[in-house]
């Protein structure tokens, strides 16, 4: 507690300064909350051991003043630094599902389109070596070639 007492919490070398509007924020919206209400913020403060860690502080007025002014407040604070750690894997893990089921259904579709482009590019390919044969057998008959082209045209 005596080590509490001699740290000055409230300076920027204790709260991350991506956090201090937060916090600034929530105990000015203190005075328009309405009895029992509470106000949350959450916040990085720095551990003696120089990391930080998350706090999450709930704060509720329970009585004022006749000008009404808070004069009974409770305030709880939470170290939360494991639940936050737990929501980003989550949303990672979460980010890189989305990630495989979009590559997943991508290389469906691409299977598919190759599929789409193989089957005319075979027939294609199979009438081209009949019409290449017919050729080399010095059989070039018109008549049967012409098919073969025709349809290698509406493939």
């Amino acid at each position: 507690m005596q080590e509490l007492l001699r740290m000055k919490i409230h300076t920027p070398e204790f709260i991350h300064r991506d956090d201090l509007a937060a916090i600034v924020s929530a105990f000015e919206n203190i005075y328009d909350l309405k009895d029992r209400q509470a106000e949350e913020v959450e916040y990085r403060l720095r551990h003696k051991d120089g990391s930080w860690i998350w706090c999450r502080d709930r704060i509720t007025i329970f009585r004022r003043d006749e000008n009404n002014i808070p004069i009974e407040i409770l305030g709880v604070s939470e170290e939360i630094t494991e639940k936050k750690e737990a929501l980003e894997a989550l949303d990672i893990e979460r980010t890189r599902s989305i990630h495989s089921a979009k590559m997943a259904s991508l290389g469906e579709m691409a299977g598919g389109i190759a599929h789409e482009i193989n089957n005319p590019l075979s027939i294609i390919t199979g009438k081209a070596y009949q019409i290449k044969k017919k050729i080399e057998s010095g059989k070039f008959d018109d008549s049967e070639v012409m098919p073969l082209i025709d349809k290698i045209e509406t493939t």
